[in-house]
């Protein structure tokens, strides 16, 4: 299936690196705009719809599996902890405990 994503002010860490009509179908987030339109748009474009969701299921296997996902967590983690360093009640990162995230999901 083909992804549609809605334009937000709100960003996962992976967004900047979507691209609109290679790994989505982009839908302004408008008053007034219809998501019909969007449907009509990939329903006459079949073939470039087919290629976009080989795309978008290629980065989602490349870049949104588990060792991507724990590593920015940890990288967010240790970049919050170096901003409260030397602050009271700081956490330190040699008192964290590493969490494995179990996120299995059928590739086809």
């Amino acid at each position: 299936s083909a992804i549609i994503k809605q334009s937000s002010p709100f960003m996962e860490f992976y967004y900047g690196s979507l691209r609109p009509y290679v790994h989505y179908l982009p839908m302004p987030n408008e008053i007034g705009e219809d998501v019909s339109r969007v449907i009509e748009w990939a329903r006459e474009h079949d073939d470039e719809i087919k290629q976009m969701v080989v795309r978008a299921r290629s980065f989602k296997c490349r870049w949104l599996h588990n060792d991507v996902v724990e590593q920015y967590v940890a990288d967010l983690v240790k970049m919050y902890a170096d901003r409260f360093h030397g602050k009271r009640g700081s956490i330190k990162t040699e008192d964290m405990i590493p969490v494995h995230m179990d996120c299995t999901f059928n590739q086809y």
